[in-house]
């Protein structure tokens, strides 16, 4: 069951991994999570530096939180453009590998205009 959630839009930049960033610590903060939030921030980061490489345009973020888990999802506008656990090389592929150890579950949904993935990450505060 959702306790909190939150969402914000950023624009195709450089600093929206930041922006992600900082969103996250200040969320949790505000719901009164103790830390580690380095997991959270690590997840959002990859999230949405893929959004950004690989689909471009206006992201959502968009965070859940409840007693155990807080799911991270970042919506795109490139529904065709589906995320793939590949195998790291020299010049990258290490993202989703990162969120998938850092998190409990992973995933995405492709709708008509959109693709949606998401990461749900322990908290390890309860």
């Amino acid at each position: 069951m959702v306790k909190q959630s939150a969402n914000q839009s950023f624009a195709d930049s450089f600093d929206v991994p930041g922006q992600s960033r900082s969103f996250v610590s200040a969320m949790l903060a505000q719901w009164d999570r103790k830390l580690p939030s380095e997991d959270a921030q690590l997840v959002v980061t990859e999230l949405v530096t893929n959004a950004l490489q690989h689909a471009g345009g206006k992201i959502d973020v968009c965070l859940e939180l409840d007693d155990e888990s807080l799911r991270i999802s970042v919506v795109d506008p490139e529904p065709q453009r589906l995320p793939t656990l590949g195998k790291p090389h020299g010049d990258g592929g290490y993202g989703l590998n990162i969120v998938s150890a850092l998190s409990v579950a992973w995933g995405f949904e492709s709708a008509y205009d959109t693709k949606t993935i998401w990461a749900e990450v322990d908290l390890g505060d309860h």
